[in-house]
């Protein structure tokens, strides 16, 4: 429950792995669980960060014809 815990609020499973003194990562995956709504706050602040980071595809003003 502890090693969920710490993974739903955020912490990475290798800093998890080292506190429970696994060696493989398969085994502290076993004790921690991923809820839904932690991925999907994931997934939304990856595509904040990636389109953040995106230039713009042109600096090139658009010509408009009247």
């Amino acid at each position: 429950m502890c090693a969920t815990r710490l993974l739903n609020a955020g912490m990475d499973i290798t800093g998890i792995q080292k506190l429970l003194g696994h060696e493989m990562i398969s085994t502290t995956m076993i004790y921690a669980k991923v809820q839904d709504a932690t991925v999907e706050v994931a997934i939304a602040r990856h595509s904040v960060a990636s389109n953040a980071s995106k230039p713009p595809l042109s600096d090139r003003p658009i010509a408009v014809d009247d």
